[in-house]
């Protein structure tokens, strides 16, 4: 008892309990909203028509057998009040493990109470500018996008950043590979990142590659190849495919390249990662032929990303979202810290003060996002107020506005003015009302 009581009153483990409580309030706030109300009218767990949802998916709309059978199970309607707070426990408990699984690769595994706060904070920024908190907190982006790349990210520290040396979890790598193979078709690259980035970073950046694979990477493969063609093979997919592009202005092969590649290319964030490490690379006193090999590798690893995308193009729709960047986005801030992981050792995240202007900026940082989160739940709560106070045919609800300097903090799509749109159906039917309008802001 004695022990549990010390553990739990260690700072790691008061930081850790810091970050659940801030997040598990986050995903509180966060109110369904676009797909997530749509599938939770289907409730498909509720009607005991997962099977029959899967496979017409998989038929008619898409391959994503995983992703889609955790929407499935966490959107219903009528089990709401029981399964969000599940699904709310469960991501809440994600967003801690990624924190913790980065701050490993980015520390080699050297715990400092001051060296985990400087990552907090700096990773914390790093999750607001990219828009991966917003998508993450979104319940249908983390069902069909962060959890997998939390997935991902253990395999990656586990195995080719060699932040845990055991490798006698074949089994457990085999159901991850199955599982992350049959998620999404921009989960179908998770594949070539295992063996590229094994390749650049270890045969010419740590120039040490152990030329044999371990089994936990040849059944993670195993498992993610098969997976990978029953997820490309899915009719659904081009089904969608044809859908979509019926739709959008018609482009051809090369226009789609371009237009990917621009899309990566023109991303601020991305483009300072690497060539911040590029240039760590070429000022660190190295030998020449090494400094050489080094560079290329890097330029490698800087277009890899586009590389990415054009795998999964051919079953791809061509609009692009914010959230078919989270796991390049990942994999680049798992590179910039691996390579500067010496910061985290430094002497001044030993010293109390430091410690304390870290609280303070954590604490400030938190604040200003749970306010944002606040202010959506506040006014999704007057909306609904609005409904059960009220019986009228028609609800003219007002438009969400987000607080100054926090629009990429959080994700709300909202009903439109026009009620026959399909987002407005939904809406109206989900809370059992004839019609739903939004009455823009003057």
């Amino acid at each position: 008892m004695h022990k549990l009581i010390k553990n739990l009153l260690n700072e790691k483990n008061s930081i850790n309990s810091c970050l659940f409580l801030i997040f598990l309030t986050l995903n509180v706030f966060q109110p369904l909203c676009a797909d997530d109300i749509n599938r939770s009218i289907i409730a498909a767990f509720y009607h005991h028509t997962v099977l029959q949802n899967l496979i017409s998916d998989y038929k008619g709309w898409t391959g994503r057998m995983s992703a889609q059978f955790l929407v499935y199970l966490f959107f219903n309607q009528p089990y709401e009040t029981i399964i969000l707070p599940i699904f709310n426990g469960i991501n809440t408990v994600l967003l801690v493990i990624l924190y913790n699984l980065v701050y490993k690769v980015a520390s080699q595994r050297k715990y400092s109470t001051g060296s985990f706060l400087f990552f907090i904070f700096i990773f914390t920024l790093f999750l607001y500018q990219t828009g991966f908190l917003r998508n993450a907190l979104w319940k249908t982006g983390a069902l069909q996008y962060f959890w997998g790349v939390v997935l991902i990210v253990w395999f990656l520290q586990k195995e080719y950043f060699r932040i845990n040396q055991d490798n006698n979890h074949f089994l457990l790598s085999f159901a991850v590979g199955i599982f992350i193979g049959l998620y999404n078709e921009i989960f179908f690259a998770s594949l070539l990142i295992t063996y590229v980035f094994s390749l650049f970073y270890y045969r010419f950046i740590k120039n040490n590659y152990p030329g044999i694979i371990s089994k936990d990477t040849f059944f993670f493969n195993s498992g993610n190849i098969l997976a990978d063609l029953v997820l490309v093979i899915a009719p659904g997919n081009y089904v969608r495919k044809h859908v979509v592009d019926a739709s959008t202005p018609t482009m051809n092969i090369c226009s789609s390249l371009l237009h990917l590649g621009h899309n990566v290319l023109n991303n601020s964030f991305l483009i300072s990662i690497f060539v911040v490490i590029l240039f760590f690379v070429l000022l660190k006193k190295t030998p020449k032929e090494e400094k050489k090999r080094r560079t290329l590798a890097i330029l490698a690893l800087f277009f890899f990303p586009i590389a990415l995308l054009l795998v999964f193009l051919p079953i791809s729709t061509f609009g692009f979202e914010e959230r078919m960047l989270l796991l390049i986005y990942t994999f680049a801030i798992l590179l910039f810290l691996h390579n500067f992981s010496f910061i985290f050792s430094k002497v001044i995240f030993s010293k109390k003060s430091t410690i304390t202007a870290l609280v303070i900026l954590n604490s400030l940082l938190f604040s200003i996002i749970l306010y944002g989160y606040y202010t959506l739940y506040v006014f999704n709560n007057n909306r609904i107020k609005q409904i059960s106070e009220k019986s009228l045919a028609v609800y003219k609800f007002s438009e969400y506005v987000r607080p100054a300097g926090l629009t990429k903090l959080i994700y709300f799509d909202d009903i439109t003015t026009d009620p026959k749109i399909d987002k407005n159906i939904n809406l109206a039917n989900y809370y059992g009302v004839k019609e739903v309008i939004l009455v823009r802001n003057s």
